[in-house]
């Protein structure tokens, strides 16, 4: 017969395996919830057809991975939000073509690169990047 101590040793591992197990479930619960949910993207989609090309190249070429928008994204890279208003479209498209010290060439069709000239101006025209300084969010009554 083992030791009394045993019994609540098996009984705690026991637990944590449970603990385990519920929140292996969780995440997958989750992760499928996130995957099927409908996209948030429908507004972009219903732009123009270059807007949502351009979207699907930004999302296809992992572009997140080093820039971002709104502050939001990879920090490799410069934020994007506003990169036609500081580069122009000419600027934009030499950089996608050329590269840079940190940023590979890619080899971008033309049409790829005008949809995504395309998306990343649209960006441009929602707002601005980084916020003024004054800028607080408003939530509810609080001033």
């Amino acid at each position: 017969m083992p030791p009394r101590g045993a019994a609540s040793i098996h009984a705690a591992t026991l637990s944590n395996w449970r603990i385990i197990v519920l929140l292996g479930c969780g995440y997958i619960i989750m992760v499928l919830l996130v995957t099927l949910l409908p996209s948030r993207s429908a507004k972009i989609e219903s732009t123009s057809p270059t807007v949502a090309a351009g979207a699907e190249v930004w999302r296809s070429a992992n572009c997140t991975a080093c820039h971002s928008i709104y502050g939001l994204g990879g920090h490799i890279g410069s934020d994007l939000t506003n990169a036609i208003s500081r580069l122009g479209k000419d600027g934009v498209t030499g950089m996608i073509y050329a590269g840079g010290p940190r940023m590979p060439r890619f080899e971008f069709s033309q049409e790829e690169t005008a949809n995504l000239v395309a998306w990343l101006s649209y960006i441009d025209e929602t707002g601005g990047y980084p916020l003024p300084r004054h800028f607080t969010p408003g939530y509810g009554d609080i001033e």
